[in-house]
């Protein structure tokens, strides 16, 4: 058995099944699944497990409540893989190759003990998303990811499991803070490794829930048993003392917010509903008001009627009404978009010679080999059909999906070469760039309500585009 899959369960059946369904659909098959139900009087989640007639799924029904750390390490005994993956049962995997790409992270680096990797965070209740982690590190900061704050969702892990063994797993004398404990354990034996893609959607506390304080005091446990973590290792971390004092004033910020829960209420609302809170974040960037006011002109040249294909769909962002059509489809890499077309835009699996008009908006920068993708647009268009599509030459590195290329009037016009017609248009000057730079940190909150008097401020050609916005006929 290559890789072992611990989902512990408690008193959360609802979850459950999408966490399940999310393991047993990986690529990856080599796996065993090993489910640890801690409730022994629920029978709800142990129905929901033995519904599946899977040889790769193990079920554990613990005597009696012991807790998730006992349960982890209860998993960790029964567990046979070379690697173990933890998943928590309102967790899901959104990726069907998560494990597949972390198994051959580690089978070709050896060095490293544990790969984890981004997450979705969403609210618990209506699964609106709330924040994404997609920060990255080495071993040069580890000690600032692990002793400030969690370096990965536990969820997303996976970890060789003589490491996990030879540090005795989890320590039982810690409720909380468990995963903190392991990485510093295990940080002594090996290099931490990450990939930058989401992996995970992980569940937070919804912003409904009406009992703040008992949300404060939650968090307020949680900080207590982080800093006391910290203390247990500061043997092995000398510079342990920074951490732990910025600990320590979380823990006694929160220990104020008990008394006084409503300015929690503002943080969170701040937090979960930003824009809200915050009008001037509704207000779109100054590249989204260039985009549309040079994109705009150039989508009624399209052909109209006939079948239209987005790729890159985004339901925020689409296209589809500005354009006449009689069918339209939409393609994206992305499985949890639920595209009409899922697979790569260089191998798009269509037949050639269909579509009368193809939009890619902001795709091209995160397409890794471009030329293939301008090729398969070219084979799916139509003889006489066409395409616009915009593209980044100034702006913010910005993966999930990886952010790979910027493109020049040159590089788009030998792109594009095998095309009837190109026109390129560049979009955005030299104050608005700069203006880009100014407004995309926290100085937005101010900076913002200008935005639409800076769009307007337009030169014919300048050597600073934000971007380009390219018309190609077949």
């Amino acid at each position: 058995m290559k890789v072992s899959v611990i989902i512990t369960t408690y008193k959360r059946p609802h979850y459950l099944k999408e966490a399940i369904d999310s393991v047993l659909g990986q690529s990856f098959k080599d796996l065993e699944l090993i489910v640890v139900n801690d409730d022994p009087i629920g029978f709800e989640a142990e129905k929901i497990v033995l519904s599946y007639d899977d040889p790769r799924v193990v079920y554990v029904k613990n005597e009696k409540n012991l807790g998730g750390v006992k349960s982890l390490n209860i998993g960790l005994k029964t567990a046979k893989g070379e690697f173990v993956a933890i998943l928590d049962d309102d967790d899901v995997w959104l990726d069907k190759d998560k494990i597949q790409k972390q198994v051959k992270f580690l089978e070709e680096n050896s060095a490293y003990v544990i790969v984890g990797t981004s997450s979705i965070n969403v609210d618990g209740e209506d699964d609106r998303e709330i924040s994404r982690y997609t920060g990255q590190f080495g071993v040069t900061n580890i000690e600032k990811f692990i002793l400030e704050k969690v370096p990965f969702a536990h969820s997303s892990i996976l970890c060789r499991r003589n490491a996990m063994i030879s540090v005795r797993g989890y320590s039982e004398d810690l409720p909380r803070a468990k995963d903190i404990d392991l990485y510093l354990k295990i940080a002594k034996l090996g290099k931490f490794g990450f990939l930058p893609k989401c992996f995970v959607k992980h569940r937070e506390v919804s912003l409904k829930s009406k009992n703040d304080k008992e949300i404060i005091k939650s968090r307020c446990v949680d900080s207590f048993f982080h800093k006391k973590v910290i203390w247990r290792h500061r043997k092995d971390f000398p510079h342990f003392i920074r951490s732990y004092f910025k600990i320590t004033l979380r823990y006694l910020i929160l220990k104020i917010l008990i008394i006084f829960p409503f300015f929690y209420k503002i943080y969170k609302t701040m937090r979960y509903n930003k824009e809200y809170f915050l009008p001037t974040l509704r207000i779109p960037s100054i590249n989204r008001f260039s985009l549309n006011r040079t994109l705009f002109p150039v989508l009624k040249k399209l052909k109209k009627g006939g079948a239209m294909l987005e790729i890159g769909y985004s339901p925020d962002e689409n296209y589809k009404n500005l354009i006449p059509h009689t069918e339209y489809l939409n393609l994206d890499i992305e499985a949890r978009n639920n595209p009409d077309i899922c697979c790569d835009v260089c191998d798009i699996k269509w037949q050639s010679d269909y579509f009368d008009t193809v939009i890619a908006i902001e795709v091209l920068e995160h397409v890794h080999s471009p030329e293939k993708a301008v090729n398969e647009i070219w084979r799916i268009l139509k003889p006489g059909g066409n395409c616009v599509l915009s593209t980044r030459f100034l702006h913010f590195y910005h993966p999930g999906p990886k952010d790979y290329y910027r493109f020049t009037w040159d590089s788009l016009s030998l792109l594009f070469k095998n095309f009837k017609k190109v026109e390129i248009y560049p979009h955005g000057n030299g104050l608005q760039s700069i203006w880009h730079i100014i407004t995309s940190g926290k100085a937005k909150v101010i900076f913002n309500i200008l935005n639409p008097l800076i769009a307007k401020i337009n030169f014919r050609r300048t050597k600073l585009p934000l971007g380009f916005i390219v018309y190609v006929e077949k």
